[in-house]
């Protein structure tokens, strides 16, 4: 699979909405950065990518168009939450993308797509407080962890701990990639 890099985008978090104001002031729900974002092509079913090329119309002048439905996967591996007591969704998150791009060809005879997502694209990340394996290494293995671990399941009302969900829209024409092929000669 190919791998793609990104650059680093922030969240601001609304999350623990039951607790007032004042304490909500205090956690560190904003300017969450990233880090770099990894994207993963995921695998293709059964060898073939869903693609194709659209040939201009002869006499309008416009260049062919290639077209693919991606699938990647999304990892941001040095996302912080909490001061990295936290933890997101963020880790081979399935994302599908449909790109589109002129086909051009260099001077040298390469073929070159600048391909870029025709739609928005939505997903979720859902962020967790402390999760079991942290409390462990942070106060081992005793009751006292074991009652951290209750305490923040019924606080958030789930067994994993999850405090919240980041609904992303990522806008059409903004995620980017160019391709160039090997040389036709």
């Amino acid at each position: 699979p190919s791998i793609f890099y990104a650059t680093s985008s922030t969240f601001n978090v609304r999350a623990f909405e039951f607790l007032p104001e004042w304490i909500l002031n205090l956690l560190p729900l904003s300017n969450i950065r990233t880090g770099p974002l990894i994207l993963r092509t995921r695998p293709i079913i059964d060898g073939i990518m869903p693609s194709r090329f659209v040939p201009a119309e002869p006499g309008e002048g416009a260049p062919s168009v290639y077209e693919a439905d991606l699938s990647i996967y999304l990892d941001a591996p040095y996302i912080e939450v909490f001061e990295g007591l936290g933890s997101t969704s963020m880790r081979s998150l399935p994302i599908p993308l449909k790109v589109r791009s002129p086909v051009t060809f260099l001077q040298d005879g390469r073929l070159e797509l600048v391909l870029a997502n025709t739609e928005d694209v939505a997903f979720n990340v859902d962020l967790f407080a402390l999760e079991r394996e942290k409390i462990r290494l942070l106060l081992g293995e005793n009751l006292f962890s074991g009652v951290v671990d209750v305490a923040l399941s019924l606080i958030t009302g789930s067994p994993d701990h999850k405090i919240g969900t980041i609904e992303v829209t990522v806008p059409a024409d903004t995620v980017k990639l160019r391709v160039v092929g090997e040389p036709i000669q």
